[in-house]
């Protein structure tokens, strides 16, 4: 996949940032655009739509390689320790 190389922590914090509010902001636009227009979508709306779906794909795309960069990984399930089973 590309990656963008951004060498600084300042940089990979401002593009995890940007990448953040861009995503949340295209994923509640987009929500309320398909409220608005269900069932009445007209061919340009289905255009801006696309459009929206794509630019919300980018940001978690930005927000993805500066977790990447920034060396944080995705969350996953760990075992904690008072639940892991003792050997035998």
């Amino acid at each position: 996949m590309l990656r963008i190389p951004v060498r600084s922590r300042n940089g990979n914090l401002a593009l995890f940032v940007v990448g953040a509010v861009c995503s949340a902001g295209g994923i509640a636009n987009l929500a309320m655009f398909v409220v608005d227009v269900w069932r009445g979508a007209r061919f340009t709306d289905l255009i801006l739509q696309l459009g929206l779906v794509f630019a919300t794909i980018c940001s978690v795309w930005f927000v993805y390689n500066a977790m990447q960069n920034l060396g944080m990984r995705p969350m996953h399930r760990r075992r904690t320790p008072h639940l892991v089973r003792p050997a035998q």
